[in-house]
């Protein structure tokens, strides 16, 4: 639907995590929460990749995904 709207923010920190925040998604709308989406981050050239997740609806509100460096 070309009317359905919600709020994701991402968050790029100092010490090199970039977090994803989820806001007022609809939790009878799959679509919404993921369930057709790649979830992730990769470079820039595409070829190093993390995957959250994969066509599921597993999105929450409220929640962030978070991807922290190797240490």
């Amino acid at each position: 639907s070309s009317s359905a709207r919600l709020t994701v923010e991402a968050v790029l920190s100092e010490n090199g995590e970039i977090a994803f925040n989820y806001r007022d998604l609809t939790t009878s709308k799959p679509r919404e929460l993921g369930d057709s989406a790649t979830v992730g981050i990769e470079n820039p050239t595409g070829t190093a990749a993390v995957q959250h997740s994969y066509n599921q609806p597993v999105l929450v509100n409220g929640t962030a995904v978070v991807f922290r460096p190797a240490t």
